[in-house]
């Protein structure tokens, strides 16, 4: 049984999902792996016990899995391929929260902090920083008013920061936000100019819902995911895409 590549395949998922949540705390989705993890020992269990079951499913269920996982390289594509480093200047940069674990930036969150830090001082043209996320389950405080404190700490002019602190998900950030730049503006969101700050893996779909709420003149810059969360954030993005393209565009303005 130990030869059997569904089994390795089960294992070293299972591993790697055990490891990451006991070094990094609990990682959201992991729990989805551990469910394929076990679906891989499953199915080699199957194969090693009876190998015509397995040839009989397997020849069933092969078109729909070639289906599946066809369809998941091609939203990858999309989703590694988008544009992800604009530099140019914008009025207003929206910085989307990703989480916290009590009053401490998750590492992801942190990577969008430092990027809108850097981002920030090399342009020397005034812009206002609109902080979007709330407080969620395991949260002390919002993710706006954290990445706020973290902002001034590194040298950021408060003034120039706006919080969002009530939205739960990315469609909510940028909804939210708009309305907030909107009001100070007195004007449509499509004649501003907006850089959004996120993590890459978040990049296409963050600019498509963006795009579905009328931001016209928007840019993307990202930071880089953390390389032990890769498999786990863009498996679970390709997810997002669909469920975002699906339900969360019919908000369109």
């Amino acid at each position: 049984m130990g030869k059997i590549l569904e089994v390795k395949i089960g294992l070293a998922i299972l591993i790697y999902v055990i490891l990451l949540n006991l070094i990094s705390g609990r990682i959201a989705f992991s729990e989805a792996f551990l469910v394929i993890g076990f679906i891989f020992l499953l199915v080699g269990y199957i194969k090693y016990k009876n190998i015509e079951l397995y040839k009989k499913a397997f020849k069933i269920l092969k078109p729909f899995i070639l289906i599946g996982l066809g369809f998941f390289i091609f939203l990858q594509g999309i989703i590694i391929g988008f544009p992800k480093n604009n530099k140019e200047a914008s009025e207003y940069v929206i910085v989307l929260g990703a989480g916290i674990h009590g009053q401490e930036l998750s590492k992801t969150l942190k990577g969008r902090v430092k990027k809108a830090v850097k981002y920030i001082d090399n342009i020397e043209e005034d812009m206002y920083i609109v902080l979007s996320g709330g407080q969620g389950e395991g949260e002390s405080i919002s993710e706006a008013l954290a990445m706020k404190r973290y902002l001034i700490e590194h040298g950021i002019n408060e003034k120039q920061i706006i919080l969002e602190d009530k939205s739960t998900n990315t469609k909510e950030n940028l909804e939210f936000s708009k309305k907030i730049i909107e009001e100070r503006e007195n004007k449509n969101i499509k004649d501003i100019g907006v850089t959004i700050i996120t993590t890459d893996f978040h990049a296409f779909r963050s600019n498509m819902l963006a795009k579905s709420f009328g931001y016209e003149n928007v840019k993307l810059t990202t930071s880089l995911s953390n390389i032990f969360l890769i498999p786990i954030h863009y498996t679970r993005e390709a997810l997002a895409v669909v469920k975002s393209y699906v339900f969360d565009i019919r908000w369109i303005n």
